[in-house]
């Protein structure tokens, strides 16, 4: 268990992981990667700049927001557009009128009126103002005994000219109720103040840390609720219709903070014609084309609800301001309102006071406050930079699916060179050969093939210097290394190598060293055979390679008899193979015979050289001048001494040319000479092992010496 945790704190606390990348030698794909890299740059630039990956951002919320009538500016005050107005429709209030069947409510306006301050608008909840358009008054006179009677009933029948007036007497008791209905006379001119301000919590709700702003105050403020303190502002604000471009408000569409602190002033009509309205539009033009059956065909009777939503804006050098749209709304605004009001009668019958009662239509008008204030935070930058980091991974995933899919036969070449896939028995073979070809080589630089692995001698450090001295000597020539450099290097190389530190190293590792960079190592290949290691239950549930490797060893073609069969027959033939050097140095001469009579049978057929005559004893003969060369001594073809041969003497005399080669032969090539009819291959190399004493093998020498099968 705690090797395990060693293992997996070594391998992913200890170290620093670095991917492996393929790279493409595709001019194409190389280009369309770098543009696409280019492209998803200027995306995630732009990312960046509008959504502010990198702040963080604040709702802000409604401070000091407030809509008011100006005082003053009450609908008797005229002007050449109020007279326009009158003259579309008070002098036409019957135009007006609008009555549905299913509707108990209607709207008979007979006159147009001029109200009041105090009766030309109204505040509502929140901040809100209501402006009057359309009246329906009811006042209603009663009275009892006395009160009645002829007198009363003549006063309500005076009123009837001006008004709709009804007189009812029954039980002792008489009343005149009188109904009216008027259009408010210049209610667009209606003038209105608007303040506005906002607050933002950034600290989250607890209200440590607090920035004010608007038009409330000349400066802003910022830190906790009692202890605030003052900033310059520069806040604009900008009205803005509905099409996009900019509308005016109090005679302007930009207000800067040092003018509009106290409030913004200006006409309802200004703010009618930001939402695209009049008080004689449809209602039914705002709703695209829907029916509203129960409504009137004006706004003026109908009302209407006008929103100003103001949006605080803060852009990236941190300047702050603030755009009001104007959002009309076709829903029917009233207000009902009732007092006691002076009837105006006298006399005997003492009509003095009446109820008043009012449904007043009109424009409802409120403010609402949105935005967003930015400030600095860590969080804000590490998940933007992730975001970029995402967003710059999308050409290589594009280009990876293109090259690894899209391409068809390239594709696959593609996808063989960057997947690796890796199974364990298939490395076992190319780990083995590593081993072997390891020890061989090491073998090869100490110069004994014959003692066992562990009496090898070491390699030393004047070897190991030779050798590095041979391979580095381009570098040494031209420069790049010296002397001293190579030295270092195998200083070293020689002290990661020799691990028991002896001033040796020895067979077991070089090997080590040779195979460790693998996946699978001298240790590592050890200790999977090893049938007596402990296999956790980890490893028996989720890996199956312990199970797979038995059966694959008993099933497949060899056995362990078999293997106890050529461990034998391998050692007598090492033995065969190992005679002497004087065995294998016959072997290399005899080797070194047969290319020359070969090259000397091409010669014969192809260039058909000179006939020669060879002389023995008192007999003269002409044979062709190849035949010498298959007859002749020793000394012929010894000019190629092989390992442990001797050179050829330098005393020995040819007797005779032999052609372009320069080779010579002996004495006894006269007798092979007048002998050969038809020489072969086969009959230079059975004269020559006789001629040097060596019996050829036969094949019961080679069935005596090999064992490959088991007996069934």
């Amino acid at each position: 268990m705690f090797s395990c945790l060693w293992n997996y704190i070594s391998d992913e606390f200890l170290v620093v992981s670095l991917p492996r990348t393929l790279v493409l030698r595709n001019k194409r794909l190389g280009t369309l990667n770098k543009f696409l890299q280019v492209a998803f740059i200027a995306m995630a630039t732009a990312y960046c700049v509008v959504s502010r990956v990198f702040l963080l951002s604040y709702p802000v919320e409604a401070w000091g927001v407030n809509i008011w009538p100006v005082d003053g500016s009450s609908s008797n005050s005229s002007s050449n557009s109020s007279s326009t107005q009158d003259a579309q429709y008070c002098t036409n209030p019957a135009a007006y009128a609008y009555m549905h069947e299913s509707s108990a409510t209607h709207y008979e306006p007979t006159s147009c009126k001029a109200l009041s301050a105090g009766e030309a608008y109204s505040n509502l909840m929140d901040g809100a103002v209501f402006v009057t358009t359309f009246a329906a008054d009811n006042a209603i006179w009663q009275g009892a005994g006395n009160d009645c009677g002829p007198s009363a009933e003549k006063e309500c029948a005076a009123r009837n000219g001006i008004w709709a007036a009804t007189y009812q007497e029954a039980g002792g008791t008489c009343s005149c109720t009188i109904h009216e209905q008027f259009l408010v006379q210049n209610a667009e001119q209606q003038r209105v103040r608007l303040v506005y301000g906002f607050e933002v919590d950034l600290s989250g709700g607890r209200r440590l840390d607090i920035y004010r702003g608007g038009i409330v105050a000349p400066t802003t403020s910022r830190g906790p609720q009692h202890a605030l303190k003052q900033s310059t502002s520069d806040l604009e604000t900008t009205f803005i219709a509905t099409d996009g471009k900019q509308c005016q408000f109090g005679g302007k569409s930009t207000w800067q903070l040092s003018e509009a602190v106290g409030g913004i002033s200006g006409t309802l009509h200004e703010l009618l014609n930001c939402a695209g309205v009049t008080l004689d539009s449809n209602p039914e033009s705002l709703v695209a084309g829907a029916s509203l059956p129960f409504s009137p065909p004006h706004l003026r009777t109908q009302g209407v609800r006008l929103e100003l939503h103001m949006n605080i804006q803060e852009d990236l050098f941190g300047r702050i301001s603030c755009d009001i749209r104007v959002v009309a709304t076709p829903v029917t605004t009233a207000v009902w309102t009732g007092d006691v009001q002076p009837w105006g009668g006298g006399g005997s019958a003492g009509m003095t006071k009446a109820q008043h009662s009012r449904r007043a239509h009109g424009v409802a008008l409120s403010a609402r406050v949105r935005g967003t204030i930015y400030t600095f935070s860590w969080i804000q930058v590490v998940r933007g930079c992730v975001d970029v980091i995402v967003v710059l991974h999308v050409p290589h995933y594009i280009v990876y699916f293109i090259a690894m899919y899209l391409l068809g036969l390239i594709s696959e070449v593609y996808r063989n060179a960057a997947q690796a896939r890796f199974n364990v028995f298939n490395h076992f073979h190319s780990s083995v050969a590593k081993l072997i070809l390891s020890e061989v080589a090491f073998r090869g630089i100490v110069g004994d093939f014959e003692s066992d692995m562990h009496d090898l001698p070491g390699m030393t450090p004047n070897m190991l210097f030779y050798r590095l001295q041979d391979i580095f000597k381009h570098y040494v020539d031209s420069g790049v290394l010296s002397m001293e450099e190579v030295m270092g290097m195998c200083a070293v190389t020689f002290n990661v190598m020799d691990k028991d530190a002896n001033g040796e190293i020895a067979c077991a590792e070089f090997i080590e060293a040779s195979t460790d960079d693998g996946e699978i190592n001298l240790n590592r290949l050890a200790m999977f055979f090893d049938n007596d290691q402990n296999i956790g239950v980890l490893r028996r549930l989720l890996d199956d390679t312990h199970s797979i490797s038995r059966k694959t060893a008993a099933l497949k073609r060899l056995r362990t008899c078999e293997l106890r069969r050529r461990q034998t027959t391998d050692k007598r033939s090492f033995k065969i193979s190992h005679l002497g050097p004087e065995l294998e140095n016959r072997v290399r001469k005899l080797e070194l015979y047969c290319d020359e009579a070969v090259e000397a049978l091409r010669a014969a057929v192809i260039l058909q050289p000179p006939v020669v005559q060879v002389r023995h004893g008192s007999h003269t003969a002409e044979v062709a001048a190849w035949v010498p060369v298959l007859a002749g001594s020793p000394s012929a073809y010894q000019s190629h001494p092989g390992p442990g041969s001797s050179s050829r003497n330098k005393n020995d005399e040819p007797d005779h040319d032999r052609g372009e080669e320069g080779q010579t032969g002996g004495s006894e090539g006269a007798d092979i000479a007048l002998a050969v009819q038809d020489v072969s291959v086969e009959h230079v190399a059975d004269t020559y092992m006789l001629r040097e004493g060596v019996s050829t093998p036969t094949k019961q020498d080679f069935q005596r010496s090999t064992d490959d099968y088991c007996p069934d």
